[in-house]
Formats: C-alpha cells, structure tokens, sequence
C-alpha cells in the first residue's frame, strides 16, 4: 500500500514539473516583443477615389502579438483602414502610420492626385507658312495634379517640337508637308494637332471691288495682287435677306470678315460672294452661272483646285448643301451655316470635311438645327469611321448672330487648310 501510494506522490510529482515546464515555455513565447515594423512603402501616389493596400514587414518573424494599429494624420485628405488599405480623399498629402501594441511604428507619406480624363490641345489643326507656334495642353478636369507631357511630331523634319516636359511646345515649322504633333500625358492620354506648312505668301492683299459681272450675276471680288503661288477659292452664298440687295450683301458679316482675317490680309487667298436675283440658289438658271463663274474664277486666277472652298448662311447654305451633293468631287471642304437640308443627298457627301454650325434658338429651332443634325447623322452613319464633319451648335446664337461664327480665325485656318491632294484636316468630332 505504502509503495503504491510512493508511485503515485511520484506520479503527481513529474505531472507537476511537465505543467510548470509547459506553462513557463507558453509565458516565454507570448513575451516575444516586435523589434521592428517597417512599411515596404516609404511614399506612394494615389488617385482621388481609389485604393491601395501598403505592405508591411514585422520582426521577429516569430513575434506573437503582431496586431498593428493604422492612422492618417489627416483622414480629409486619405483614409486608412484596419488591415492597411489607404483611400484617396481629395488631393494633397498625408502621412500613416503603422504601430504595434509595444510602440514600435513606422511612417509612408501618401499623395493624392487628380487623374486627368482626358487632354485636349488648343489647337488641333494648324496652317501657317514656316515659322514658330506654340501648342498648349488643356486638362480636363483642370486642377488635374500631374501635367507632365511627352510631345513628338510624327515628320521633324516638316515641323520639329521643343519642350520641358510641361503642357506647352514650341514648335518650328520648316517646310511645306503636314505633320501631326501629338501629346502624350503621364498615364497615357493623348491629343493631336494635324500641322500643314504652307508656302510663305508672296501676294499682296488686294481690297474687295464690287463692279464684277457675269451672265447678269453681280459678285463681290478680292483677288491679291502679285500672286506667284495657286491659291485656295472662298465662295460665300448669302440668304434670302440679300436676294437682288447688293449694297446689303456687302454689310454682312462674313463679308465684313473677311476683311479683316489675318489671312486675307496676307494675301493667302481668292474671295468670292455673288448675289443672286432669283429666291433660291438651287434653280437650274441660278446653279448654272453660278458654277460658271466659279470654274471662270479658278481658270483666269491662280487658283489651286484641290483647296476649293464652299460657305453660305441660311439659303446660301442651303445651296451650300445642295452643290455639295451634285458635285461632290469638286470642293475641298463646305461650311454651311443655319441651313435646311431638303436638297443634299447624304450619299454624296461622305468623302467631304464639313464644319456644319447652328444656333439653338427658337428660331434656328427646330427646323435647321434638327434637319442638319439627321444629314449628319446619315452622313456619318454612311462614311464609318472617317469622322470628317463637326456640327456646331453656339449656344444662344440666334438666326442672325450665328453669323459671328464667321469672325473665327480659327475657322478661316480650318478651311485654308484643306487640300484634297494630300488629305483633308479633320476638325474635332463634336455632334
């Protein structure tokens, strides 16, 4: 009994020093303390509205407590959550921290940009004779963060681009030839500007005579003087408001215009506005010496056939319309303004730039703005993917003042830039 009771006391023994020894090994692990935290991240840039999950290393490995306690130091500006994922807020800087439960921290600075989405260029067609031109990078939205910009012309030795990596180029036209200069963003966004190098101007402005007639057709005439290089043909159509009304014809404000357009001025090219008698620029009389005066107008001047230009307001784009469509190999590019549709064939028309513009008024509405807007669509729904026509509604514009569209430079480069021999100069698609 006695060496029974011996084994047991020994028995209760050993059990006790296994327990002591098991629980002293326990307390010993859980009092592993982290040494070090260390954020993989020093610093790291976000967008506005995304994630990101920072990575974090703990030393010991075998550190028992490894809970980590996140913070921003401003949750206005970036958000951080309980397992290290950061949140972009708006833009600026914030710094999180990383801490364990023995203090041990380390710290990642996060930046928060804008994205841009997308980048468009001031210009995105250009004709000019050789010299210097600046391009600059409009960002949308504007306060985008990063406005770094890559630029590179597809043909240097036509048009050569200098930059600092800032959203402004200076580029130096060489010699005639075209040449597109494109702007590459920091994530990849990009934007052209199609550049034509004209041939330096050698003509002398020329003032507008008004005494000029053929087969019954009055017309307005300026044609520079001293022209030694073919030049492009405007021809302006005016409205029902001129018709048989020559002295009003000469106040209208595409007349007025071009009077005073930088290019006319240089003596960069032929003008043209002839005044009708009858109502409408689509009877047969009226069409024939129109077409007439035009071919007369390229054979006796020094005009360039392939950059023959068609305009006209209100009726006059109507015709605009409606010559378009029978000849359709014969202009570079038309612009008609504040016209109804009833007379152009959407099948003819696939091949031709077109710049068509409109005001949104009660009297340009519905009728003009919403029968140009159906040619349009049945023109680009027919020509795939070409994309050669802008249409343009100004906002405000009445049936009268959608005239000041004809005080653009801008415009006027527009059509002095097409060229049907080397390929036309796409405005932006806007409809």
């Amino acid at each position: 009994m006695i060496k029974k009771i011996k084994i047991f006391k020994n028995i209760l023994i050993i059990s006790f020093l296994l327990f002591m020894f098991i629980y002293n090994k326990n307390c010993f692990a859980a009092n592993t303390n982290v040494a070090s935290i260390n954020i993989k991240q020093s610093t790291h840039t976000i967008f506005v509205g995304k994630k990101y999950k920072l990575n974090v290393t703990i030393l010991p490995k075998n550190a028992t407590n490894k809970k980590i306690i996140w913070s921003s130091s401003n949750t206005n500006i970036v958000k951080v959550s309980s397992t290290g994922i950061v949140y972009g807020v708006k833009a600026g800087k914030a710094t999180i921290t990383a801490k364990t439960s023995n203090g041990k921290k380390d710290t990642c600075i996060i930046k928060v940009t804008v994205p841009a989405k997308s980048i468009k260029l001031n210009k995105s067609y250009l004709a000019m004779p050789p010299g210097n031109t600046v391009l600059t990078v409009n960002f949308n939205p504007t306060n985008t963060s990063s406005k770094e910009i890559s630029w590179k012309s597809s043909n240097p030795s036509v048009v050569s681009v200098s930059y600092t990596r800032k959203p402004k180029a200076t580029l130096t036209l060489k010699k005639e030839g075209t040449a597109t200069i494109t702007a590459t963003s920091k994530y990849g966004l990009k934007a052209t500007c199609v550049v034509r190098v004209l041939k330096k101007p050698l003509n002398t402005p020329a003032g507008f005579t008004s005494q000029n007639y053929y087969k019954g057709m009055r017309y307005y005439k300026s044609i520079p003087k001293n022209a030694t290089e073919k030049m492009p043909l405007i021809i302006f159509l005016h409205g029902d408001g001129e018709v048989n009304k020559f002295d009003k014809l000469g106040t209208l404000p595409m007349v007025q215009y071009v009077k005073s357009n930088k290019a006319y001025k240089a003596g960069n090219f032929v003008f043209i506005a002839p005044m009708r008698k009858t109502s409408t620029w689509v009877s047969s009389n009226t069409e024939k010496t129109l077409m007439e005066l035009i071919r007369k107008t390229v054979k006796d001047y020094k005009i360039d056939k392939n950059r023959i230009i068609l305009t006209g307001m209100s009726s006059g784009g109507q015709g605009t319309w409606y010559l378009a469509s029978k000849y359709p190999n014969y202009f570079a590019a038309i612009v008609p303004v504040s016209a109804k549709t009833h007379f152009a064939k959407a099948e003819n028309l696939v091949n031709i730039p077109i710049w068509g513009i409109c005001g949104d008024t009660k009297d340009e509405e519905p009728e003009r703005n919403r029968q140009m807007r159906v040619l349009i669509a049945k023109i680009n729904k027919l020509n795939g993917s070409k994309k050669l026509i802008k249409f343009e509604t100004i906002k405000g514009a009445t049936h009268g003042s959608v005239q000041q569209a004809f005080k653009r430079q801008e415009l006027f480069e527009w059509m002095l830039a097409q060229n049907t021999s080397i390929g036309s100069i796409v405005v932006p698609y806007n409809n």
